[in-house]
């Protein structure tokens, strides 16, 4: 579906999954609006400070609040995403949190000391267990969840760590088959490891020639290697990540699909 984000009825919804190259491709998507058509809040805590009066005048969302965000919109949203191979996103996710103060499992990482630790922690565990699978198949209530913390659990992203730390109790092949089904109707889905084709494809997808690329955002000064973690942590990450692994499969033969059909691959 073809949608300019500057005359479009419609407006973006950028579902940001976390260490997706999301920071670099919000710097891409930002480029055709004027910052009041923006919305500023990229967390939860923070979009439920806005008004239905604020929400009226944005053309533009992105953020860390997943799928359920859409039921919250005055409008439904044109929808984008990327996916990433689940290894490596779990990994960057987890140096990410290691290197992060400001992150609110920043102090129980440390602790653990290691991230076969941190897969094996019940506080923890939530943040690689199948995250991209959640992120799109499962529904929660963030206003509902709200209501019951108080204004310094809020700005202590309380909300964000329930969110982001629930897991399902439903069969895990119904939250992958609600998974790919939302994903299928998702209009855009880019792919991390091939984001330069994935930027092309955004430029057909919203018919917006004029995107030009960045620099990338917002990378680890000092990653960790896949090829550095020992067998048993690799198998005990891999086990951690069937839907994942499932649900990228699925995404990249979507992602595939679209480039044939708008003229970028054979």
């Amino acid at each position: 579906m073809n949608v300019s984000p500057t005359t479009g009825e419609r407006p973006l919804y950028f579902l940001h999954i976390p260490k997706t190259a999301g920071t670099t491709f919000t710097r891409i998507l930002d480029q055709p609006f004027q910052a009041e058509e923006i919305c500023p809040a990229q967390l939860w805590r923070d979009f439920l400070k806005l008004t239905s009066v604020n929400l009226s005048a944005y053309r533009l969302y992105r953020g860390h609040f997943y799928y359920y965000f859409v039921d919250h919109l005055l409008i439904q949203p044109m929808m984008l995403t990327f996916l990433r191979d689940p290894i490596q996103r779990s990994i960057s996710h987890y140096e990410h949190i290691i290197r992060e103060p400001g992150h609110y499992l920043y102090a129980k990482s440390l602790e653990l000391g290691s991230l076969r630790a941190f897969l094996l922690d019940d506080a923890t565990r939530p943040m690689i267990v199948d995250f991209q699978t959640r992120s799109i198949g499962m529904d929660l209530d963030p206003v509902q969840i709200a209501s019951r913390l108080t204004e310094d659990d809020l700005e202590g992203l309380r909300l964000e760590q329930i969110l982001e730390s629930t897991l399902p109790t439903e069969p895990s092949q119904s939250l992958l088959n609600r998974a790919k089904n939302r994903l299928a109707e998702i209009e855009f889905v880019g792919i991390t490891e091939r984001f330069d084709e994935s930027v092309e494809l955004l430029r057909k997808t919203l018919t917006a020639n004029e995107l030009t690329a960045v620099e990338p955002q917002n990378l680890s000064s000092n990653p960790i290697a896949r090829t550095s973690i020992d067998a048993e942590t690799l198998e005990l990450l891999t086990a951690s990540l069937q839907l994942d692994l499932e649900l990228y499969k699925f995404g990249t033969d979507l992602f595939q699909a679209r480039l044939r059909e708008a003229g970028l691959a054979a």
